[in-house]
């Protein structure tokens, strides 16, 4: 006798997934105009590279779903996980714009094996085709997943921007 899985296990990992790298992002804008001036570059260019690191989320979100068919998901999404963390340090360690730049390239790179098409396709194999209530099906679990990944752009930027709001009033 085989024993079925949990399918809430990867919704809420995948959720977990979904806020921390989608989360994270969101919270850019608030530092836009403190990282540009610290640069001495215009905000055309940090805004050039968030939507570059966007856009390039977009474009590769269904080639590495293919990778993640043929690899494997935890291995798509650790890899994936692992260019994100690397382009967001490249990110925080510019000195220059090509740097801040590059560092988008490989951060929206990331986003996309660790980002919504990978995840969506755990959590699909994962949930049960016609069994149990009507809130246990697949649609709820990917609005779940959804939903848990939206909050988190909200909920991450609350917290950098208390540190924004405290630091002015510092004397």
């Amino acid at each position: 006798m085989s024993r079925q899985r949990n399918f809430w296990i990867p919704v809420i990992c995948g959720g977990m997934i979904l806020t921390i790298g989608i989360g994270a992002r969101q919270s850019f804008g608030i530092f836009q105009k403190p990282i540009a001036a610290d640069l001495n570059v215009g905000r055309e260019l940090w805004s050039f590279g968030t939507a570059l690191a966007m856009l390039l989320m977009g474009v590769f979100s269904p080639f590495v779903g293919n990778l993640a068919d043929r690899f494997g998901t935890a291995r798509t999404v650790a890899a994936g996980g692992m260019l994100y963390v690397a382009g967001m340090l490249m990110i925080a360690l510019a000195t220059e714009g090509m740097m801040l730049t590059l560092g988008n390239v490989l951060s929206g790179i990331g986003m996309a094996a660790a980002g919504f098409g990978p995840i969506f396709g755990a959590i699909a194999r994962q949930t049960p085709a016609d069994e149990g209530p009507a809130f246990f099906d697949g649609c709820s679990a990917y609005a779940f997943s959804i939903c848990a990944g939206h909050r988190s752009t909200i909920h991450p930027i609350k917290m950098p921007a208390r540190f924004v709001h405290h630091a002015d009033k510092s004397p």
